[in-house]
């Protein structure tokens, strides 16, 4: 998910920084012996940890000399996501997959960071086999890779298919998609058509096993193209059809069984798990499959951790210049969880809320433009319309107190984006913001992190799509602009019909992720300036040499109100007089409701029969002639029909009191 946000995930550069969403994860450690067994080894969103892949290779040898046939397979982003990787733009890992012995892979969206031609030039020297069944050339018609692969080990036949997550096409540049189709459930076929078709085929062929490398994750931000919905497509009651189990990427999530205990496995990030399926060769059949943990005490592979080291001090030796310090720790991490299982006081992650990170990283980008405008630029709107935005997915790692070294930076912010400017309209802001925060209080890759504007998401109220996702997306664009508003601007009020200025990087300014309406843009440019140039250049200019502590704590420029705008019901005992009632009936309104949501209807639906309840009103009516005494009814009171509020319901008990 390059920079994003659906539903999807991020790859920390450090393990303290790594985001992991546990779900059923069994953990276990490895039989003495192996002898008939074919152990299949699982990883996942290793996103350049380089160093992880000797003791995968360790684990690997060490297993053969136990009596295994071992085979290594990855369920993509494997090119993309630290400085090690993408300083060569994926060269480096793409020697370390092969030294460590992988056998088949499906992509991600992140190794198409690149761009696929770099991608595709990169995978002509892999050791490896790439399936993957949803990706197609336009121009051709013809699938980018085969969708299947078969290893047959003796009588033992084991397929796997490969699929990769639609959201590709905003998740990485749309750029570096361009000319690609990626089946979802609006093309023929079928996303998951084409996965069971996958599946047929493979059983046809003999396959005793069948194992699914997805790229979909499990996020519900990322529904319906989930390996959820994978697995409903391809699952058979039937012994020896459908698939076995689903071997997961892309949500980062630790997990050897899903919330309904289907049977997907994911290892979480950074290869500090090895996902481990172990199948017995006589019976044709998975004994057991777990996650094993790696800690120092595992395996290495001298060859490949020589080969790791190479990599790690030539890319030191580039990289490692001290640009700035730091007096305080910069949150690196993915959202609220996460940061709670680290154990640290952020307020949020990156992805869904304010962080210190992402001002400074937009407060970096508007002080580029500003640079600028003191260097002779000429804009086409006052200064005081100039604001800037980044997504929360663009931060891939926190920076430590103490000295920053440009290696640091590009740990942080992986991608080597251009600082880049596009003019809107305020509507168009304003519908930027309200679509990049349709998953809140979820965590999403699109989360806009901000500089020069102050604005509020109340998550209590609903996001209202548009029926038809933006065009070439996956992403859903607000019908109406219903849960955020822009309190301010650089400090003046804000103009819906007003021309701004939005500086950000260059994957939103093209319509990356859920900024579709920047890609749509008429007027932008391109400065040129990678974003960690523009924040040196910040650090150095601007604040002394170092990110001071007025980064301590995220700034108070985005507000999440957490009130819903829902139905609130109370009631109070009512009185009534029993003299009164000899003559005539007597209305009370003991029920009294706040926030309304649409047309509010009541319905009695229990209790006395001496009171009614007026449908519209809500209006209590005793009947004529009721004698002393309480008397208690059951009221429904509902809600709907706008805001884009599905029907709201709460029964309460009415109590009037005739005396």
């Amino acid at each position: 998910m390059r920079k994003s946000i659906l539903i999807a995930i991020c790859a920390m550069a450090v393990l303290l920084s790594a985001s992991f969403a546990y779900a059923d994860a069994v953990f276990d450690t490895f039989d003495d012996r192996y002898d008939g067994k074919t152990v299949i080894l699982q990883t996942n969103d290793v996103h350049g940890a380089i160093d992880q892949y000797k003791y995968l290779a360790g684990v690997k040898e060490e297993l053969i000399k136990r009596g295994a046939d071992v085979y290594v397979v990855d369920s993509g982003d494997f090119l993309q996501g630290t400085i090690y990787v993408s300083w060569d733009k994926g060269s480096s890992a793409l020697k370390m997959m092969n030294s460590a012995g992988y056998d088949i892979v499906t992509i991600g969206n992140h190794d198409f960071d690149y761009g696929c031609d770099r991608m595709m030039e990169l995978l002509k020297d892999r050791n490896f086999d790439v399936i993957c069944d949803n990706v197609i050339v336009d121009e051709t018609g013809k699938a980018l890779f085969d969708g299947t692969e078969m290893i047959t080990n003796g009588d033992l036949k084991i397929g796997f298919f490969g699929i990769d997550t639609p959201t590709t096409k905003t998740t990485s540049s749309p750029v570096n998609t361009k000319g690609l189709t990626f089946y979802d459930n609006t093309t023929d076929p079928k996303i998951y058509d084409q996965a069971l078709a996958d599946v047929k085929s493979l059983r046809s062929d003999g396959a005793d096993v069948v194992l699914g490398l997805s790229h979909l994750g499990v996020d519900d931000s990322a529904k319906p193209y989930r390996s959820y919905e994978l697995w409903d497509a391809v699952k058979s009651e039937v012994p020896g059809e459908g698939a076995d189990v689903i071997l997961d990427g892309h949500s980062h999530t630790v997990m050897t069984s899903g919330d309904g205990g289907q049977p997907i496995m994911s290892t979480g990030t950074k290869l500090v798990n090895i996902g481990v399926i172990v199948i017995d060769e006589q019976t044709e059949k998975i004994d057991k499959r777990f996650l094993y943990e790696i800690k120092d005490d595992t395996w290495v592979d001298a060859d490949v951790k020589v080969l790791s080291d190479q990599i790690d001090k030539e890319v030191d030796d580039l990289y490692g210049q001290t640009v700035c310090t730091s007096d305080v720790e910069l949150n690196g991490y993915r959202d609220k969880n996460a940061v709670k299982e680290a154990g640290k006081d952020f307020p949020s992650g990156n992805r869904d809320g304010e962080s210190n990170t992402g001002d400074f990283a937009a407060d970096a980008y508007k002080a580029q433009a500003i640079r600028l405008i003191e260097e002779g630029e000429k804009y086409d709107v006052d200064q005081a319309h100039i604001v800037a935005m980044l997504n929360g997915g663009a931060i891939r790692a926190g920076i430590q107190k103490g000295d920053v070294t440009r290696k640091d930076l590009l740990t942080t912010f992986p991608f080597f984006d251009s600082v880049c400017g596009v003019y809107v309209k305020g509507s168009e802001l304003l519908e930027v913001l309200e679509a990049s925060t349709f998953d809140m209080p979820e965590a999403q890759g699109g989360f806009p992190q901000v500089s020069g504007i102050s604005y509020s998401i109340n998550i209590g109220k609903p996001y209202c799509p548009n029926p038809e996702p933006y065009p070439g997306t996956t992403y859903y664009g607000p019908e109406k602009i219903n849960r955020v508003t822009i309190k301010s601007i650089n400090g003046q009020p804000f103009d819906p019909d007003g021309d701004y200025l939005v500086i950000t990087n260059y994957f939103s300014s093209i319509g990356g992720d859920t900024y579709y309406v920047l890609g749509q843009a008429e007027k932008r440019f391109d400065t040129g300036i990678l974003d960690i140039d523009a924040m040196i250049a910040y650090v150095t200019d601007d604040l002394g040499g170092k990110i001071t502590t007025r980064y301590e704590d995220p700034e108070g420029r985005i507000t999440v109100v957490k009130g819903a705008n829902t139905m609130s019901v109370k009631t109070t005992a009512k009185k009534a007089s029993a003299k009164k009632l000899k003559k005539k009936a007597v209305k009370v309104s003991p029920i009294k409701v706040t926030k309304p949501i649409g047309t509010v209807r009541y319905k009695k639906t229990g209790g006395s029969k001496k009171l009614t309840v007026n449908k519209k009103t809500g209006v209590v009516t005793v009947k004529k002639g009721t004698k002393k005494a309480v008397y208690k009814i059951r009221v429904r009171v509902s809600a709907s029909g706008n805001d884009c509020f599905k029907a709201k319901n709460k029964t309460v008990t009415v109590k009037v009191k005739v005396r």
